[in-house]
Order: C-alpha cells, then structure tokens, then sequence
C-alpha cells in the first residue's frame, strides 16, 4: 500500500495569530480570508519553491516575484488543512497550520547581516554565549548579487596565512587557500560564510557550502591560534550546525575533510556527532578522513 505523503506549502510571512490571513487593496485591508494564505511547495535539490495556482491572475503573478524576488519577511515550509475554498489570489488557504521549519535564509538577497539581527534562531542560544565573550558574527546568506569587498578579502587572506603558519596541526600550504579560494568563500552565490570577529580582528571561520542542500559540505574550518583550546572552537561549529538544523533540509547530510594528523579535530567533530567514515581523499600530498552527520 502506497503511503501518502504530507502536503507542504510555503509562508511568506508570520502565521496570523487568529488563523486568518488579511487582503489587502493597496495599503488597506478590505476583508479576511477564510483561513491562512499559503503557496504549494516544490522541492528541487533540497530546496523549495513555491508553485503558483492554475489560471493564477495578475495580482497573483505580480504577489509571486514579489515574493520570490524581493522576499523581506520570513518564510516558513508550513503543513495544514487545505480548505475547500481559494483565496483572492487563487491561492491555498490552511487551518491548523504546523511550522516545519523556517527557509528565510534560501530567500535573503545580498548583505551581510549585522551583529544586531544575528539571532536568526530564537532557538541558537549561543550567539548569546558569543556575545557575552565579546565575539561578533557575520553570516552572508543568499544567492543574488554580491558586492564585492577587498578589504574583507585581504582580511581573510591575513587571517588564513596567520592560522597556517601558526598552528602545527594545520593541513594548509602556501598555495592554499589563495584569494580565489577567498573570494570564493565570501562572493559564491551557494557559498554561506561565517567569520567571527572579536575587537574588529577575525578568529574563527566556517565556509558552508550549499551546493546541494541534500549535502552541504564545512570548508576552512579555521581558529586563530590564540583560541585554540578555549573551548571557542566547539561554540563556534556549533552555532553553525545550530543553525543549519533550522535553516537546511532535516534530511540533510553535513560532510567535512579532516587531516589524518589532526586527531584533535577529530575528537572535536566526534564531540558533536559527526561519524568517520570508511572513505578517505588525498589532497594537497595528503591523506583526509571524511567525518558526516545527518542535521536530523
């Protein structure tokens, strides 16, 4: 017997507290809809779309790349009970609907965030631990045009070659990472990184790769030499993987390349679930494990 599968929809917006969502003409509103306004959802790649209804009009039309285009409120992969009736937009509208996660970030256009509206997670309590140790973060989330910044690329340029020349476990050269590997790392579309600074200098990097949402993949994972062994390493990655079981697919695998030599940062990643496995890649002359964990 073929199992039924739970139909998803897409949220632009908070749930309305009295479960009906309001139509607006211009910037009145002029009634309520029976029930919450919600769009049907696609996954491609781990990622998911909304779809717009059969016969849609031209307020819909112009309501989707609205949306999709210039998104500046949360978004949420919501499940509920579909109604029988359509809203003004020809759209689905839901009771009892349930939040399975929040996927604003798949919808954020350029810039950095600032310090200020960095807890994107009211669940990722470590920001405040960060904040408490004098520790910003910037986190750049998504895949629209990204301004490029020399000054940060030079930055990271310094802040790596410090990491490589001071730290002995470092599986770094002086060809890698080179700049194109930094602009990479700062201005790829698919590409998330997290550059924590404390007093305006870097000391920790994690560059997510979102290639695939199914796989994302941590690149540099990199500490200033002064805050290895702090502790600051493990709150680091965590605030990170914290993130990412909120923002990524539940079902997503997180991979990551560790130097066979570094068996500190083997017991770290193990300290917060990521498993060996029985693969292995050589790069640069040398031989990496791979370390995985499902966010699930």
């Amino acid at each position: 017997m073929k199992q039924e599968t739970t139909p998803l929809y897409i949220r632009f917006g908070e749930i309305p507290t009295n479960g009906k969502s309001k139509v607006y003409r211009g910037d009145a509103i002029i009634r309520e809809e029976a029930g919450v306004s919600v769009w049907r959802a696609i996954e491609a790649n781990g990622r998911y779309y909304p779809l717009l209804p059969d016969e849609p009009n031209k307020n819909t039309i112009a309501d989707y790349f609205e949306y999709v285009m210039n998104c500046n409120c949360k978004v949420y992969l919501v499940t509920g009970n579909e109604l029988c009736i359509e809203g003004a937009d020809r759209e689905p509208l839901l009771e009892d609907v349930k939040i399975l996660k929040d996927i604003t970030w798949c919808y954020k256009r350029d810039a950095f965030i600032e310090d200020t509206d960095i807890n994107m997670s009211t669940n990722n309590t470590n920001y405040d631990k960060l904040q408490s140790m004098g520790i910003t973060v910037s986190v750049r989330y998504g895949y629209e045009d990204r301004v490029s910044n020399d000054d940060m690329v030079i930055k990271l340029l310094e802040f790596y070659n410090h990491v490589r020349h001071n730290t002995k476990t470092c599986s770094w050269t002086a060809e890698y990472p080179d700049e194109e590997i930094v602009r990479m790392d700062l201005f790829y579309p698919k590409m998330i990184p997290y550059i924590f600074f404390r007093d305006d200098t870097i000391i920790g990097t994690v560059m997510v790769n979102c290639e695939d949402l199914s796989e994302i993949t941590l690149n540099r994972v990199a500490v200033h030499p002064d805050m290895q062994g702090t502790g600051f390493s493990k709150l680091m990655l965590d605030t990170v993987l914290t993130d990412m079981r909120q923002y990524g697919d539940i079902n997503s695998k997180i991979s990551m390349y560790v130097w066979e030599d570094n068996v500190a940062a083997q017991k770290l990643y193990e300290s917060l679930g990521f498993k060996k496995t029985d693969q292995s890649k050589e790069m640069r002359g040398m031989n990496f494990y791979i370390y995985e964990m499902r966010l699930s």
